[in-house]
């Protein structure tokens, strides 16, 4: 499977963004350029009696300026 989603789990609601971020807008342009890295990741496919079952993976990353991403998770 595919990386279809990206969010960051300790900016939850629009409060937490808007005390930590300077704009939404932001907050948006790094979601979308995170997820443009990841784009590449493949996952296997887990199905349950024969049907894909979705799963969540979180990832400990560090988003640099220039785009590039570096893996964190321990």
């Amino acid at each position: 499977g595919k990386v279809t989603n990206v969010i960051m789990t300790e900016y939850q609601t629009k409060e937490l963004i808007s005390e930590f971020w300077d704009t939404k807008r932001e907050y948006n342009f790094c979601i979308k350029s995170i997820k443009k890295a990841l784009k590449g990741m493949q996952f296997d496919i887990l199905k349950r009696k024969g049907i894909p079952i979705e799963s969540n993976v979180n990832i400990e990353i560090w988003f640099n300026e220039n785009g590039t991403i570096e893996n964190w998770s321990e």
